[in-house]
């Protein structure tokens, strides 16, 4: 489509669409997501590269 020079209308609305699922999929998961990270950080900093066991 982009070497072609004409967009294809029904291509690039499909895209978009997908893209604005995902971008708001992204934005519903937000307070979700925050919370797992509040419980990853009760486990204190991550250990040093090459000290896991």
């Amino acid at each position: 489509m982009a070497l072609g020079g004409a967009p294809e209308v029904r291509r690039l609305r499909r895209s978009l669409l997908i893209v604005a699922g995902c971008v708001g999929s992204v934005s519903a998961l937000a307070g979700a997501l925050a919370g797992v990270r509040r419980a990853v950080e009760l486990f204190g900093a991550p250990p040093e590269r090459g000290t896991e066991n």
